[in-house]
């Protein structure tokens, strides 16, 4: 039986009134949002037409914890009617309160609202997608119980608007933050006003990087305050509306260069208020942007590295039998982005599948085995081939030891507290590659141009696309969800290495496939590797003779004569036998359990081979990622899967939408 809200918390007030500072008002306190979905709709009859909201705050008994109308996750998608053309749009709501009954709050809100139109080259009769959420909400909070002195409130707070598009044409797919307002008890000079971001005609279409307009507000300090006088009222609202539409029927692809989509807008309101009674507000850094990790002594906060792998089969890798006079990279390999040309015989890269002692270590330079890529008919023994040679699948090279944290047998017990380390980044900035291979194995060619890939149906890296990799930006919500701000493509092929070159544009029969990602402060910089081998090419243990698994994620150290298996899939992540780990990142990120930020994995799952018995996605989306803090779990990352199979990852503590690509020597 559930208790009336009002004698609930006037009863947590009652039971914790020796030491509860913030208390709660529920007559006066007020919050509406308000949203609505309309995919494809006929306004006549109102098909397609998703729509609601709340009215009211709901309280959480957990550690006097308040959820108010969280509509996380809303979702709608309907197919365009012809061909394999979908429309999607979805809402993410939030707002929650926390810290009733002691003497430090936050309140948090959020409103998001995105809209994407995804087909292949068919084309697509007419759409029209709108996605709009209204927030508008109070909060009366009772000082002390109201009972005298005064006392010192002191403050916090950090709002921002956010608003991005790619699109055909101008007027016709406009985004808005508009109406944002924050006011703490008509404080003299203490208004948010307005933090609109407005959407115009003239926005480029298409452009690379896509623009993102921002506008954001902080501000800190403190104000006397008398309990007595009545509670202090704190009033937030912001409306967020997004809407995309083609009235006519139109192409994907070909005049349009966006790999996968025609047309994608977002826009997103969210802030967080810090409140403290006579001492310090709490930190404001668990909604949004989290503090970025330290930089190691000798070094700058504006230096960069990052290092990559291509996935075995494609166009430059050493064992290609189709073009083989420009094979000089080593798919078990990682090299530095921008780095000068390798000699026509090819080079090991900064990190060395050799010095993991992997074997065998083929393709390296030198007399090596040579890989059937691309050959008709395919090679009988697949499974065979997967032990004959490497490909890194993933890489993420820390300075610590996680033998030292993580049973390797067994899941962590409780989760592990950040703490300072340079190599260890938040996971609000990734840099991504989408797959440019399909499901099949390299020997079937599966890597494009010769096969198409699942989702762009093109090649990514290409000169007008410049997607080989993509900067994405995410804020995160409570409990744990991330929400896609910005999404930027940021490098061609030959961006990511001029031995890259030539890239994947139309009339060239040349494509490569950027599948492993690590950013760092230098070239080589930290010196414990982890990585995880690709289930078509994973190779062996050279001092056990067993087949390296392409689940788990294993440690490379010079000292030991074979690699070391750290994170099982099943016994740390809940994963199904057979899984590939397609990409994967340490990161810090908030923590439930412990309110505080913790040690985690964010990762991918390849797309399943439907030659093998085994399901390499573990029945999990390829374009969705994941996080699991160890604990034998795992749970979505995002609030809406990415556009395509994500085969590399890496973060660090800003945004390289506009640091890449780096510039070569």
């Amino acid at each position: 039986m559930t208790r009336p809200r009002t004698a609930l918390l006037a009863l947590l007030l009652a039971t914790h009134a020796a030491h509860a500072q913030f208390g709660w008002d529920p007559t006066c306190s007020t919050s509406n949002m308000t949203w609505s979905l309309d995919v494809n709709g006929d306004p006549a009859t109102g098909d397609g037409i998703d729509s609601g909201g709340w009215n009211q705050w709901v309280s959480g008994v957990p550690a006097f914890n308040s959820n108010i109308g969280n509509q996380s996750g809303r979702r709608i998608g309907f197919p365009s009617g012809q061909g394999p053309c979908a429309d999607i749009g979805s809402v993410h709501s939030y707002i929650r309160v926390n810290g009733l009954g002691t003497n430090q709050l936050t309140l948090d809100l959020l409103a998001v609202v995105r809209v994407k139109h995804t087909c292949n080259p068919e084309i697509c009769p007419p759409w029209d997608i709108s996605a709009d959420a209204m927030l508008n909400a109070t909060a009366c909070l009772i000082i002390n119980a109201g009972l005298g002195p005064d006392v010192t409130i002191n403050y916090d707070y950090t709002f921002t608007s956010r608003m991005s598009r790619r699109h055909e044409a101008g007027a016709e797919d406009p985004c808005n933050v508009s109406n944002t307002r924050l006011n703490i008890a008509n404080q003299a000079g203490f208004a948010l006003g307005v933090l609109d971001v407005t959407d115009a005609a003239s926005f480029p279409a298409f452009a690379s990087p896509a623009p993102v307009f921002s506008a954001s507000q902080s501000d800190a300090g403190s104000f006397a305050f008398d309990p007595t006088s009545g509670p202090l009222v704190v009033n937030a609202r912001a409306d967020v509306d997004a809407h995309i539409e083609n009235p006519g029927n139109g192409r994907c692809l070909g005049t349009n260069p966006a790999r996968g989509h025609k047309d994608v807008g977002w826009a997103v309101f969210f802030g967080r208020v810090a409140l403290g009674i006579n001492q310090p507000p709490p930190e404001t850094t668990r909604l949004g942007l989290s503090l970025p990790s330290p930089t190691p002594p000798g070094f700058n906060p504006g230096d960069l590295a990052i290092e990559f792998g291509i996935d075995i089969g494609s166009d430059t890798e050493r064992s290609d039998t189709a073009s083989p006079a420009n094979n000089v990279f080593d798919p078990g390999d990682l090299y530095t982005m921008g780095a000068p040309a390798l000699p026509p015989a090819g080079a090991d890269g900064v990190r060395d599948d050799d010095d993991a002692h992997i074997l065998p270590t083929a393709p390296d330079p030198g007399p090596t085995l040579t890989a059937p890529i691309c050959s008709f008919p395919p090679a009988p023994d697949l499974p065979a081939l997967g032990s004959q040679f490497l490909d890194t699948d993933a890489s993420d090279a820390l300075d610590l030891d996680l033998l030292t944290l993580i049973n390797p047998a067994a899941p962590l017990a409780a989760p592990i507290a950040r703490f300072a380390n340079p190599t260890v980044h938040p996971a609000n900035h990734l840099l991504i590659s989408y797959d440019d291979d399909d499901a099949t194995h390299y020997a079937w060619c599966s890597v494009a141009p010769f096969s198409l890939t699942s989702a762009s149906f093109a090649p990514y890296g290409d000169d007008t696309g410049a997607d080989e990799l993509r900067a994405l930006d995410l804020l995160y919500t409570l409990p744990l969800l991330g929400t896609l701000t910005s999404d930027t493509p940021v490098a061609r092929e030959s961006d990511v290495h001029t031995s890259l070159r030539a890239n994947p544009d139309p009339g060239e029969n040349a494509d490569d496939d950027v599948d492993s990602l690590d950013a760092q402060w230098a070239p080589g910089y930290a010196d414990h590797w982890y990585l995880s081998v690709d289930s078509e090419a994973h190779a062996f243990d050279a001092t056990t003779g067993v087949d390296l698994d392409p689940g788990v994620i294993y440690l490379a150290s010079p000292a030991s004569p074979s690699l070391i298996a750290v994170i099982d899939p099943a016994t740390h992540l809940g994963l199904l036998p057979g899984v590939d780990i397609d990409a994967f990142e340490f990161v810090w990120l908030y923590n439930p359990a412990i309110d505080d930020e913790a040690l985690a994995l964010i990762f991918s799952v390849d797309d399943d081979d439907p030659l093998t018995p085994d399901d390499e996605s573990a029945a999990l989306d390829p374009a969705m990622l994941y996080v699991s803090f160890f604990d034998g779990a795992h749970a979505p990352l995002l609030t809406d899967p990415l556009d395509d199979d994500v085969d590399a990852l890496t973060t660090w503590s800003r945004s390289l939408a506009s640091e890449l690509p780096l510039a070569c020597p």
